[in-house]
């Protein structure tokens, strides 16, 4: 080999050794691109959930508010149709209004006036901490 051929390959070595270098910087830019396009990408999709959930909550709120505001309004009726166990339960429990039904024979339909002051909360059952030794 001559000296001509050796300096040649030489700076032919170099050159790929810049472009490797090059293609790599590049390589490294695109990839925290991507990973920034990425992140923005799920951030908006978030966004967009968020505002549907907001949405949908600030609609079930009207509708509760306007449910409620009936219910102050109006009281609850419950029509009760005569059977069996409902007469036995009322004789059991208040004779004198089975029988001034009874008087007017109007048992067949009874009507119940329920007025409702605010929603009934469910109370949980308080679990007591057992210790063992």
């Amino acid at each position: 080999m001559t000296n001509k051929e050796l300096l040649e390959l030489r700076a032919r070595r170099e050159k790929l050794e810049k472009e490797t270098k090059a293609l790599a910087q590049k390589q490294r830019g695109l990839e925290d691109n991507v990973c920034l396009l990425e992140e923005k990408v799920s951030i908006e999709e978030l966004e967009k959930k968020q505002k549907e959930l907001r949405k949908a909550v600030l609609d079930l709120e009207a509708n509760k508010e306007e449910l409620e505001s009936k219910l102050r309004k109006k009281p609850v009726r419950k029509k009760v149709s005569k059977s069996k166990k409902v007469a036995t339960r009322l004789e059991n429990k208040e004779p004198p209004i089975v029988e001034e039904a009874k008087d007017e024979n109007s048992i067949d339909d009874l009507e119940i006036t329920t007025v409702v002051d605010s929603p009934v909360e469910e109370q949980k059952p308080v679990k007591k901490k057992r210790r063992f030794f």
